[in-house]
């Protein structure tokens, strides 16, 4: 079992088509991997709970943006040969992130969100959420596990301030290494679509495709404090077709890119 439990604090630095941010968090989470006796049954977690804070660079002088973040999710797998090392794996899993980041003296309403420069993504009140189904391989002895899938997966945004509600879905490889009580590494990459909209009065029909990875680095010490590090980038394009005269036009947003570094410290002293 790789648990990291407790208090954290990280800091981050991110661009999006909102602007560039940087922002920090203080908060408390648990996070980790478990193989249950008899190694068929593999879960994997990681819950947060946290206030957010920082600048948004999309006006002069920059937007200050503030309020609580929330994530939750955990994938249950099985092992179907579990008395070998090597066994094919099916896993379940489903996710959901929300924050609420404000700037003082401006409502949370979409009017007066409206009235500042675009902030979906990063501030006003955001949630996404989904639900995977991953099949591949797994590797488990008594330091080490390893999982390497494929995923078919459903992915939910809400609407905001600026962006209609967003549905897509996603194919995408995932792999993550344990090395128990001691580090973990991940990574993973997703190619996406949502339902094309059809607009009447413009006469055209839109479709966006996403793209994207996200690589995650954790290293536990023998104190159980924690260091962590991770990344990600993602990117929107959408393909319009004008009805009437089919013509195509192919646009694509700024691409969405983060990095975050973090630290955390276990609250009490019970054994991992």
């Amino acid at each position: 079992m790789t648990v990291s439990r407790g208090a954290f604090v990280d800091a981050s630095i991110g661009t999006s088509p909102a602007g560039d941010a940087i922002m920090g968090e203080v908060g408390i989470e648990s996070a980790g991997i478990r193989a249950f006796p008899g190694r068929r049954w593999i879960m994997q977690w990681d819950v947060a709970v946290a206030l957010k804070g920082g600048v948004l660079g999309n006006t002069h002088p920059y937007l200050g943006l503030f309020g609580p973040h929330m994530l939750a999710w955990t994938e249950v797998g099985v092992r179907f040969r579990p008395n070998r090392s090597w066994s094919p794996y099916l896993g379940a899993q489903i996710a959901g992130e929300a924050q609420v980041l404000s700037h003082p003296g401006t409502a949370l309403a979409v009017s007066e969100l409206q009235s500042l420069n675009p902030v979906d993504g990063t501030g006003g009140a955001t949630a996404h959420g989904g639900f995977r189904i991953a099949a591949g391989t797994s590797y488990l002895d008594e330091t080490r596990s390893l999982l390497v899938d494929v995923f078919v997966e459903e992915a939910l945004g809400a609407p905001q301030a600026n962006t209609l509600a967003s549905t897509f879905t996603e194919i995408g490889i995932a792999a993550r290494f344990d090395v128990w009580r001691s580090l973990e590494f991940s990574v993973e990459g997703i190619f996406g679509l949502a339902p094309t909209r059809d607009d009447a009065l413009r006469g055209t029909t839109d479709q966006t495709t996403r793209v994207g990875g996200a690589a995650t680095f954790r290293k536990i010490f023998a104190n159980r404090m924690w260091f962590g590090a991770s990344v990600f980038v993602e990117r929107d394009s959408d393909h319009v077709v004008y009805t009437a005269s089919n013509a195509t036009y192919d646009t694509a947003n700024a691409p969405s890119l983060g990095v975050t570094l973090l630290f955390g410290i276990p609250l009490t002293r019970n054994k991992r």
